[in-house]
């Protein structure tokens, strides 16, 4: 008899122990179900762009605008070489030597780093946050040999700025909203009348 009751409590028990368990694994399921539609595991959602160099060049900080122009810091681990231009694509191949545009030093020393701009094919009126996946060639040339074209990086990135911006750019200012002022204090001098004015949104 004390075995049945021994045997009865213990299977009792078990299943408790599984219940309560189950019910635990089941909510962190849920919970990490929620994490995963709202993207929270997605790197993409924390980064505006990734751009991955090829072995022996530098590519990072890369900024994208709604006009397609991608600006970054290029770099060079090699040999001399003179730069005739840049060019950006969407697909691996090779884009024309007419496509390729001028933008920083012509002359890149070994370990050298600089800002330079490049037009990419992003699509007509993209807003930000479009995404832009492509790759990133350098015309150049080196050893006697001229217009050289090889692929330096490619690039994955979402659209930053509304901002056109270029070689020479110092400024960080996105967009220009309106802001009216209405005075409505009758003891200052001050016209009462609205005012509207600029103020630049960083």
């Amino acid at each position: 008899m004390v075995l049945w009751k021994t045997g009865k409590y213990r299977s009792q028990s078990a299943m408790e122990y599984l219940m309560t368990y189950g019910w635990a694994i089941l909510i962190i399921a849920v919970v990490l179900g929620v994490l995963f539609q709202l993207g929270v595991f997605n790197g993409s959602n924390f980064s505006s762009g990734v751009c991955l160099p090829i072995s022996g060049y530098l590519c990072s900080n890369p900024l994208l605008s709604s006009s397609g122009t991608l600006s970054m810091t290029f770099g060079y681990q090699g040999q001399n070489f003179t730069v005739d231009g840049y060019s950006c694509s969407s697909s691996a191949q090779a884009p024309s030597s007419s496509s390729f545009t001028s933008s920083g030093t012509s002359k890149l020393q070994p370990g050298q780093e600089e800002s330079i701009t490049v037009n990419c094919p992003v699509s007509s009126g993209a807003v930000i946050g479009t995404p832009f996946s492509g790759y990133l060639w350098i015309e150049y040339n080196q050893g006697g040999k001229d217009d050289l074209i090889t692929q330096f990086a490619s690039i994955q990135i979402k659209v930053d700025t509304n901002q056109v911006f270029g070689a020479g750019c110092s400024g960080t200012v996105l967009e220009y909203v309106p802001i009216s002022i209405d005075n409505t204090n009758t003891v200052d001098a001050t016209p009462s009348t609205q005012h509207s004015t600029s103020q630049a949104v960083a």
